[in-house]
């Protein structure tokens, strides 16, 4: 289940995991309002057992800002942490976090390396297939990634600047998926709405998992009955 800002609270995330969504990450959390004990932020890391494997994704700054918020989150019990590499608004960009990242690998690496060391749980990454519309710099951010220990890479197939009017690009996906080799997991994400475009999410990009987001919003029964088909071949 995709992490959707105003969405995806727990309520909503034990309705999908009741039908098969097999992971599920929080809203983003913003370090610097967990650090002064943002009561809508302590709200939102609230979670049921039943919601387990249950990641936190955290927008990223620098590890100085980071680290000590996570220092917080470490007890709550979470199972790995997500580094938001995508995020489009204008106002997160500017600041060099969320998609703004997609143009500097070096500091990728620097922030997932910080991240992994400090961290008892796995730390996956979350990116789009670029910043400007065409451009394609998740291969090499997302090599930056693992190389500083990313154990999870999921991929959105737009830019930051096609936000959703773009075009899910599915070669794009491919292409991070290539580049990932098989080393770690790579999920794929964007416009997977029923069984056919989840199937065709896996088919043409050799990814390991779909994402979904918009998709099961009033339809949380798509993750049964992609599950179901993955593996018992039937359509439900």
């Amino acid at each position: 289940m995709a992490p959707m800002v105003g969405y995806n609270e727990a309520p909503l995330r034990q309705i999908c995991r009741r039908f098969g969504s097999g992971l599920a990450v929080t809203e983003m959390i913003k370090p610097e309002k967990l650090l002064r004990g943002d009561p809508q932020v302590i709200r939102d890391l609230a979670f049921a057992a039943d919601e387990r494997p249950l990641g936190i994704q955290v927008a990223v700054r620098e590890p100085q800002d980071m680290l000590p918020a996570l220092e917080l989150v470490w007890p709550r019990g979470f199972d790995f942490v997500d580094l938001n590499m995508g995020c489009p608004l204008k106002k997160e960009c500017n600041k060099g976090w969320g998609a703004a990242l997609l143009r500097d690998p070096e500091r990728v690496g620097r922030l997932v390396a910080a991240t992994v060391a400090a961290s008892p749980v796995p730390v996956t990454v979350k990116v789009r297939t670029g910043y400007e519309l065409g451009e394609r710099t998740a291969p090499d951010v997302v090599e930056a990634a693992l190389e500083a220990g990313a154990g999870l890479i999921c991929v959105h197939g737009r830019t930051k600047m096609g936000w959703y009017r773009e075009e899910n690009d599915l070669e794009a996906i491919a292409a991070v998926v290539e580049r990932v080799a098989g080393r770690v997991p790579v999920v794929g994400n964007g416009d997977v709405v029923d069984l056919e475009s989840a199937l065709r999410m896996f088919r043409q990009t050799g990814c390991d998992a779909v994402m979904i987001g918009r998709g099961a919003m009033g339809n949380p029964w798509l993750f049964a009955r992609i599950h179901h088909y993955l593996n018992e071949g039937e359509v439900l």
